[in-house]
């Protein structure tokens, strides 16, 4: 058997439902191990579906395409075999697939309407109909235009699955249908793995195990089924996209795609970043490489514009001369000057009129004046969009944690990060809330302004404008917490102490739980960034760039110059006004990063960022730097513990 074949493929009748890494047992001595009923012996099992033929068959399940009258709609019936039920391991991937899939509600994936078991004991889902053909059919006759298409539609229903901690690990043509209107549909997320530690029974992976199919799978899908996360899937896009440009699948060192087939090669970079093959380098989420291929799209508008108004700028200068040469006043020909005798001047000839096109009007009447031409309507100046958040991830963090996809668009003001989500302030004052915990994401409308958001490693903080300190939690309204009036947040590493300046000017460190009392400390004046690290120590930074160490005692300045502060668990890490780089209570920071633009920290990471859009990623303990490039100018970047990165 074919490897292709062993894996579930969507709809495609040569091996949707070869299942492969399960065992059914032969009822026939292992010469065939199942026969899938006839479709007359389907409608008995299925009396209120009109059973119109089978689609196709495995070696362990069919697929019949059916009618449901009450609905009017097609179907597909997806039918294992009664022997599966006496395997407990293929009976959990069977309901994994069908818990899966009916969370997944979307245009570009193919719906789950029902699953279950046949009286006679065959599992079985019911499922969106697609009319039309698979991706595999079409590779090599694919114009450009319509392989963005594909892979915009793609990006769209994997952001969608992501979102919700679904990720498919076999993106391949077999399992992407295109229906008579040009719009995909994803089928098979049987092998999907279902990111959630609490459901670790839906997670049949062992580590270890490859699930995939090879030619598209992620190098760490290959290595590790178990635990690739959604980067796999774009990776997976990256093969796609490179087999549709050029009608061959990436193999080795292989050439870009406008080196092989002579496609665009601005699509180049974006291939090769979807195939990278260290997942921290990729696209880190479907929706950053669907924003990149719209904004080659933006990028391209204006010039197909300008082009079509040159065209027509040039058919209207060429038509002027031609009627500037028919309507011209008729002048007879200069004749060169001969010496004549004087004679009387004649009066000058009346000037000429020009013909009119269809018919001539009478001599008394003079011509119509042209009309004025019409004064141009100034086009309405809109300010420029807001720049979209970037999201990204230096580690494999679960897609849960990410901010969905439709907080993206709601112009954001500043944003903090937990361990678990986050919480965005909009320009327009909203909140926007995430939690991998909660069954939803919020919008909530504070009772009053916002003025700077902060979080511990569990939840997000938010200050009103009058001081007063809000919890933001999985409900409609922020929960207010207690104590003086604040002028400022800090930062710090757990979920018991925050210091923040109250209004008095005080450094205060606010207990987030009744084990710990108060604290009131002296603070300089002005101070515009505060942190506490897990050794109890608290640093300010204040107006003029002096870096103070409060402690029960004493306040004292141990550093000056210094524009910005970022605190991990143990170390801070210091950005002076030349921009360098300096940590404190951790190994140093690289020597070689040039001028820095910003810095931010979590946990035992910090990022530093140059003005060209290069960064550095680098670990207080030791261990080797990372580095990878953001847009340039890109500023501020945010981290979370879990190693969430979101650039504005």
């Amino acid at each position: 058997m074919r490897q292709e074949d062993s894996i579930l493929s969507g709809l495609d009748p040569a091996g949707l439902f070869d299942l492969g890494g399960g065992s059914i047992p032969a009822t026939d001595g292992g010469a065939s191990p199942w026969e899938p009923p006839t479709p007359a012996h389907l409608a008995a099992l299925f009396p209120r579906w009109e059973i119109l033929g089978l689609l196709g068959r495995g070696g362990m399940g069919a697929v019949y395409h059916a009618r449901q009258p009450d609905l009017d709609r097609e179907i597909a019936i997806k039918l294992l075999p009664i022997e599966s039920s006496a395997d407990e391991a293929f009976v959990q991937r069977f309901q994994r697939e069908a818990r899966t899939l009916a969370k997944l509600r979307h245009p570009n994936i193919v719906a789950l309407h029902e699953f279950g078991t046949t009286p006679e004991g065959h599992p079985f889902f019911v499922m969106e109909y697609v009319d039309g053909s698979t991706l595999a059919e079409k590779i090599g006759s694919l114009t450009v235009p319509e392989a963005l298409e594909i892979v915009r539609q793609a990006c769209d229903a994997l952001s969608h699955a992501h979102s919700l901690g679904i990720v498919h690990r076999d993106i391949k043509p077999s399992n992407i249908l295109l229906d008579t209107a040009g719009h995909i549909k994803i089928a098979d997320f049987g092998l999907a793995k279902w990111d959630q530690q609490h459901e670790a029974a839906m997670t049949l992976s062992r580590t270890g195990g490859f699930m995939g199919t090879a030619e598209y799978a992620a190098p760490e899908q290959v290595k590790d089924a178990a635990h690739a996360d959604h980067r796999a899937d774009i990776y997976s896009i990256g093969v796609l996209f490179y087999e549709m440009l050029t009608g061959e699948r990436p193999r080795g060192v292989f050439r870009p795609p406008s080196a092989k087939s002579g496609s665009d090669p601005r699509l180049d970079p974006m291939v090769l970043r979807a195939l990278q093959e260290n997942p921290g380098e990729r696209y880190q989420a479907a929706a950053e490489l669907r924003e990149e291929l719209n904004r080659l799209h933006r990028r391209s508008h204006p010039l197909l514009l300008v082009t079509a108004g040159l065209c027509v700028l040039l058919t209207a200068a060429v038509a002027f001369l031609l009627l500037k040469d028919r309507f011209a006043p008729r002048h007879e020909p200069e004749k060169l000057a001969v010496a004549s005798p004087p004679v009387a001047e004649a009066p000058a000839p009346p000037p000429l009129v020009p013909e009119p096109a269809i018919s001539a009007a009478p001599e008394t009447t003079p011509p119509a004046p042209e009309p004025a031409p019409p004064v141009p309507t100034p086009e309405p100046v809109t300010a420029p969009a807001a720049p979209q958040p970037k999201v990204f991830s230096f580690n494999a963090v679960d897609p849960r944690f990410y901010p969905p996809a439709t907080f993206l668009d709601a112009g954001w003001k500043s944003c903090t990060l937990t361990a678990q989500g986050g919480a965005v302030l909009t320009q327009g004052g909203k909140l926007l809330l995430w939690d991998a915990r909660w069954k939803t994401p919020r919008e909530v409308t504070p009772p009053e302004t916002i003025i700077q958001l902060s979080s511990t490693t569990d939840q997000a903080l938010a200050l009103g404008e009058s001081g007063t300190l809000y919890r933001l939690g999985d409900a409609d309204t922020p929960e207010t917490l207690g104590g003086p009036p604040i002028s400022l947040l800090g930062t710090c590493p757990d979920n018991k102490i925050l210091p923040v300046i109250l209004k008095s000017g005080e450094l205060y460190l606010l207990p987030l739980t009744p084990k710990y009392p108060p604290v009131t400390l002296t603070a300089p004046p002005d101070v515009t960034a505060l942190c506490l690290t897990y050794s109890g120590k608290v640093h300010l930074l204040d107006k003029g760039g002096n870096l103070h160490l409060a402690t029960r005692e004493k306040t004292e300045v141990i550093r000056t110059d210094i524009a910005a502060i970022a605190a991990g668990d143990q170390h801070v890490a210091l950005l002076s006004k030349t921009g360098a780089v300096e940590i404190l209570d951790g190994n140093p920071a690289p020597t070689d990063l040039g001028k820095i633009l910003h810095i931010t920290a979590a946990r035992n990471t910090t990022i530093a960022v140059q003005e060209d859009g290069r960064a550095v990623i680098f670990n207080s303990t030791g261990g080797k730097a990372q580095r990878f490039r953001l847009e340039s100018g890109t500023a501020p970047v945010t981290t979370s513990p879990a190693g969430l990165l979101i650039a504005r």
